[in-house]
């Protein structure tokens, strides 16, 4: 998905699928996008707020995004900081 779509799209008020917000973490991740493409969004979202949906969406994405660590072999308590 193109970056500078989603930016305006955000710019404008408009609201994120879970698809867009897939894509945006996908870019991030996979370093398609630019620093300052991100930087953009981020404050669009800042500026425009996410709705309830959209930010499950994003830390649904963000979760997805990474490899999943299995402690059930420890015999102490995790925690996460």
């Amino acid at each position: 998905m193109n970056p500078q779509e989603l930016i305006r799209k955000k710019r404008d008020g408009a609201r994120f699928s879970d698809e867009e917000i897939k894509a945006f973490i996908g870019g991030v991740c996979d370093n398609s996008w630019a620093d300052y493409q991100i930087t953009a969004l981020v404050m669009a979202m800042f500026i425009h707020g996410l709705n309830q949906a959209e930010q499950t969406a994003l830390v649904r994405s963000m979760l997805e995004s990474g490899e999943v660590l299995d402690f059930s072999d420890l015999d102490a308590p995790v925690a996460d900081k």
